[in-house]
């Protein structure tokens, strides 16, 4: 059994947080809350976002 991390638990909130809000957004609201999430998160933000919203890369990008 995998023993989870505090990135794990991190991105796991992220996940829940991003599945709420996005069912209320239209693209381009899902684009800017993905840009500024990810600018929140430093170096590595677009990465995460990208593998919790499942966004492209390019899609998170300002």
């Amino acid at each position: 059994m995998k023993k989870a991390n505090a990135a794990d638990d991190a991105k796991a909130a992220l996940k829940s947080q991003w599945n709420a809000a996005s069912e209320c957004l239209d693209e381009k609201s899902r684009r800017v809350l993905a840009a500024s999430t990810a600018e929140a998160l430093g170096c590595g933000g677009n990465q995460i976002v990208h593998e919790t919203a499942g966004l492209s890369v390019k899609a998170i990008s300002p």
